[in-house]
């Protein structure tokens, strides 16, 4: 799926382990609970519905994460050097062991559940999303 366009396509519950996404845009893509395991690439996940998704150990170097639904997403051991996770939701994701967080770009995020966001900003959204990781 390298360079792939999949904007807005619907991969709810796909198995995608250990895919080559590098480039590929998966912009407003529906991924819940989709398995991501071990993907490889910096892949545009802008507004993406992640929801439950597990991207344990992906390589999500340079990714755009903007706006993207992680709520309860597992992101264990996630490489995110140089990501951009601005807007990202990301109530109950998981972070342990992710990497490259102290470079991330991220202006806030969103920690409240629907209809009730909870905005970290800047710095205090960095120390939250190193601090999750450590944990």
């Amino acid at each position: 799926m390298s360079y792939a366009h999949a904007e807005g396509a619907c991969f709810d519950q796909a198995s995608l382990d250990e895919a080559n996404l590098v480039k590929a845009d998966c912009s407003c893509a529906r991924l819940r609970q989709a398995s991501l395991r071990r993907i490889r690439g910096g892949t545009d996940f802008w507004a993406a519905d992640l929801r439950e998704a597990d991207l344990s150990d992906a390589d999500l170097e340079q990714a755009d994460l903007r706006q993207a639904r992680l709520e309860a997403a597992n992101l264990s051991g996630a490489r995110l050097k140089n990501a951009n996770l601005t807007g990202a939701r990301l109530r109950q994701a998981r972070l342990q062991g992710a990497q490259g967080l102290e470079t991330v770009r991220v202006a806030w995020i969103d920690l409240g559940e629907d209809g009730q966001p909870q905005l970290l900003h800047a710095e205090e959204a960095r120390r939250w999303l190193l601090t999750a990781a450590s944990s």
